[in-house]
């Protein structure tokens, strides 16, 4: 019996993976299934550049506006879920297309999940002494330090994702990306990874242009709709956070909106370095506007 086959897209963030992953599903009649760990949250619409709702009804998204920005959610909980919804999906269809640029959801998701030991107690207590005293640039440096190749992968705007491996470092005496290497059980079907490549001066410029188009779109009044839960996980998302340090340091709007520019700048950045080194992945050049689909299916249906 055949396998049922899960075609990947991947890349950074404004590379247009949305727009050909709908593209190939509605050609394929299939579904898709993200991989966007912000595009999770049914409240946050403006600033993580979900499907327009027209796109949503089109095709069947699994994994978007699925939880609240109330809600904890992990990397593990979305690849124990959309492990079993792929499941259930495949009683009845023969492909599935994931779609998404996080790089920890990828990997968990196909590849399995992390053994990483737990973390001893007086070791998180150090760690979150360190971030209360140096800041998140100290849990920067002190992950630079610890686990280089860690520092170039991991969001270095993320307190709590620093602070994890960090402790892990410590707790253990190994680097942390040492337990991300480690064979797993891989999803159990057959897989076709593509990369969506743009040369990053055309892809900067598309995310400045998002950016833009973002603010037009009234980012900033989504964003203060939410200053109450600002202390949430969910909203340190780029594009919100911003908005809540500029407002302490009174910076104009103008300075808040360069501040989300350079910051989806940087996540691209760690976004490519990422597929760079973690993956196979087959090229598909991102500044043609045909021949995509046809490359696809070629490769995965030969």
């Amino acid at each position: 019996m055949e396998k049922k086959k899960v075609i990947v897209i991947g890349g950074p963030t404004a590379s247009g993976k949305s727009a050909l992953a709908l593209n190939l599903a509605t050609t394929l009649g299939c579904e898709i299934f993200s991989a966007d760990s912000r595009q999770l949250y049914r409240e946050l619409e403006i600033g993580t550049a979900k499907p327009s709702v027209t796109e949503l009804s089109l095709v069947q998204h699994h994994f978007i506006n699925h939880i609240s920005i109330h809600e904890a959610y992990s990397s593990s909980q979305y690849a124990i879920e959309c492990r079993l919804e792929l499941q259930k999906y495949f009683e009845q269809h023969d492909v599935a297309i994931i779609a998404g640029g996080t790089g920890f959801y990828l990997d968990m998701l196909l590849n399995g999940r992390d053994e990483v030991p737990d973390v001893l107690p007086d070791v998180s207590r150090d760690v979150e002494l360190l971030f209360e005293n140096l800041g998140i640039e100290g849990l920067q440096n002190h992950l630079k330090q610890l686990d280089p190749e860690c520092y170039e992968t991991i969001d270095l705007q993320n307190p709590r994702r620093l602070m994890r491996a960090v402790s892990v470092c410590l707790t253990t005496g190994q680097k942390y990306s040492s337990y991300l290497k480690k064979k797993k059980d891989v999803l159990p079907y057959e897989i076709y990874s593509f990369f969506l490549d743009v040369p990053r001066d055309i892809l900067y410029n598309r995310i400045n242009q998002r950016v833009d188009f973002m603010i037009e779109q009234g980012l900033k009044q989504e964003a203060m709709a939410f200053l109450p839960y600002r202390h949430l996980p969910s909203l340190e998302t780029v594009g919100y956070r911003e908005w809540y340090s500029g407002m302490d340091m009174g910076y104009t709007d103008l300075q808040v909106v360069d501040q989300i520019k350079t910051a989806t700048r940087r996540y691209a950045k760690r976004q490519l370095t990422w597929f760079s080194k973690y993956g196979v992945w087959q090229r598909i050049d991102g500044l043609k506007s045909e021949g995509h689909i046809e490359q696809i299916i070629q490769a995965s249906f030969r």
